[in-house]
């Protein structure tokens, strides 16, 4: 570990560390999984005390939700950048979504603790409650950001532009997992998927009356 400057803050002191338990966290994840990770093995392989970890971090439960919520804010991030509106409508929104799978699926340090934190919910009241919370307010960023980049999306989807993000998180979900299952499964299929999918709202944009999402803006 680096040692930090001299002139270092108190605050940038205080990030140092927590960016280095958050990174020995994720360590010892994969290594041991999430049950077997202890908090004194966290703190260890960051440099630190178990003191340090706990002024940082509640538990090693508020942790995890640290390392989700860094993980959702990211992927919003990626999102908006490639949201950028300047070209057609049904492209962005499949080169968005194709950047997203493609950086999942590259990560696959990333890919399988997420399958953690999820079987973990599933056994775990208490967590999956949290676990939700954060994952249906990523949801609700995400058909927030979509809203605003094309207004069109909130007419085609009946006003309920959330279940349009419901549905390409479950797509894309979907998707990575099989790609993690089988690695030779071609990449290109997930855009033959989101097309579908996205032709699936024009046909509900013909039948509403609605002008079709692809359709150019104003």
């Amino acid at each position: 570990m680096a040692a930090p400057a001299a002139t270092e803050t108190r605050a940038e002191r205080g990030a140092r560390t927590r960016r280095a338990l958050l990174d020995s966290a994720q360590e010892a994840f994969l290594e041991q999984g999430l049950d077997a990770a202890s908090v004194d093995r966290i703190a260890r392989g960051a440099g630190f005390t178990k003191g340090a970890f706990y002024t940082h971090f509640d538990s090693k439960r508020a942790l995890i939700l640290a390392l989700l919520d860094e993980r959702f804010s990211t992927q919003i991030e990626r999102f908006r950048d490639k949201l950028a509106g300047v070209g057609e409508p049904g492209e962005e929104t499949l080169a968005a979504a194709t950047d997203f799978v493609e950086n999942t699926l590259s990560d696959r340090d990333w890919t399988s603790l997420f399958l953690q934190f999820a079987a973990y919910a599933a056994r775990d009241e208490g967590f999956r409650e949290e676990f939700v919370g954060r994952y249906k307010l990523h949801q609700e960023q995400l058909a927030d950001l979509l809203s605003h980049w094309n207004p069109r999306l909130a007419e085609v989807a009946g006003d309920r532009p959330i279940e349009a993000s419901v549905m390409v998180f479950a797509l894309t979900n979907g998707f990575v997992l099989e790609r993690l299952i089988d690695p030779e499964i071609d990449d290109a299929l997930f855009g033959e998927s989101l097309l579908i999918f996205l032709r699936g709202f024009e046909a509900l944009s013909a039948e509403r009356g609605a002008v079709p999402f692809s359709a150019p803006r104003d």
